[in-house]
């Protein structure tokens, strides 16, 4: 077996498939958006999905079909988070942040407020 989300979805299918199940049922069972569902199992990438919920949905749907949800969550490659993560390293990599003042912060209370009650007094 490859370690292919391709692979991942076709094992999840071909046992969804050997127990009778539409991808319906597991939709209203398992709350997984039916998108997503079609996603994992014909191995494409929804663009909005992080890897999060990708792995958090496989793992959901093996456990239904009563697999064992960890040696299928090891199956996923640690990239499958597509190109959002390279991207926002590349952003956000320390040589490229803009250099921010350091504003004085010892005289400012930031939780507190200062109010006033009906007759006009102050309360801290």
């Amino acid at each position: 077996m490859s370690e292919q989300p391709n692979d991942i979805g076709k094992i999840l299918k071909a046992e969804r498939e050997k127990r009778a199940l539409s991808l319906d049922i597991i939709h209203e069972t398992t709350k997984i958006p039916m998108d997503s569902l079609r996603a994992i199992e014909e191995g494409y990438k929804i663009r909005t999905l992080s890897t999060f919920y990708y792995k958090s949905f496989v793992k959901i749907y093996a456990k239904y079909l009563g697999m064992d949800a960890d040696k299928i969550i090891a199956m996923i490659p640690s990239t499958h988070s597509g190109t959002k993560a390279p991207v926002l390293d590349k952003l956000l990599s320390s040589a490229q942040r803009p250099a921010v003042p350091r504003q004085e912060t010892r005289n400012l209370n930031l939780f507190a407020r200062h109010t006033e009650n009906r007759q006009g007094k102050k309360i801290a």
